[in-house]
């Protein structure tokens, strides 16, 4: 049966959260690397994960600018600048830095370059694979979150109880109430519960794919200069 996918990161690697279609028993699993997800769900029909992939090749990329834009204020900040293509092979902050400030003027700042190796396990996979990247979708939670909420932000954090309190109501809307407490029981295999709600949202958005119902900032999507895709869906 087909399977529906939804990836987040944890302090363990990755959290995935699937279902297959038409069931009401959610499987949530800690993953070390990307090839383990992939291999994990081999019949999975959309795989929604919380990262960037397709990458600019300098400035700012619009799904990223337009997505802020959707949550404005505070959950705005949630969507980290994503690293551009040339800075995926720096060892260093410092190095990526130079060579970004090469290309378009700007430092990396701490929190983009956290990023950059988790970036750099995904894009290396799906160019080794491009079967695999057809069916590997950009999501991020907090607009996953928006969309569920009625096209409307969250004003709570995700860490903090009330955050979590409406985050997994909205997902109990969507899913079931057994399902969010089952998932969440999961928590304790490696991710935090704001990771598992975070791949939830992502599931949501990959049912939302697979359906045909789901939506991406920008629309239509633009393609980075290696054929990957830089839109987050919805």
């Amino acid at each position: 049966m087909a399977r529906l996918v939804g990836v987040d990161g944890c302090p363990k690697g990755w959290v995935a959260a699937s279902l297959g279609e038409g069931q009401a028993v959610l499987g949530v699993c800690v993953h070390r690397h990307v090839a383990e997800v992939l291999a994990a769900y081999p019949e999975a029909v959309a795989i929604a994960v919380d990262i960037p992939l397709g990458l600019s090749e300098s400035g700012d990329r619009a799904c990223d600018r337009q997505a802020r834009a959707l949550l404005g204020r505070p959950r705005a900040s949630s969507v980290f600048p994503a690293p551009i293509r040339p800075v995926l092979s720096a060892p260093t902050r410092e190095q990526a830095s130079r060579l970004q400030r090469a290309v378009d003027g700007r430092g990396v700042g701490a929190q983009a370059f956290a990023l950059v190796a988790r970036v750099r396990e995904w894009d290396t996979v799906l160019r080794q694979h491009p079967s695999a990247a057809q069916r590997v979708f950009e999501a991020h939670p907090e607009v996953s979150f928006w969309a569920l909420n009625g096209q409307r932000a969250l004003a709570a954090s995700k860490r903090t109880p009330a955050g979590q309190a409406v985050r997994c109501r909205l997902l109990a809307h969507a899913f079931g109430h057994q399902v969010v407490e089952t998932a969440l029981a999961a928590a304790a295999l490696g991710a935090q519960p704001d990771d598992v709600l975070d791949a939830m949202a992502c599931l949501w958005t990959a049912r939302r794919i697979a359906q045909g119902m789901a939506r991406s900032v920008p629309a239509p999507p633009e393609q980075d200069g290696t054929g990957l895709t830089m839109a987050i869906w919805y």
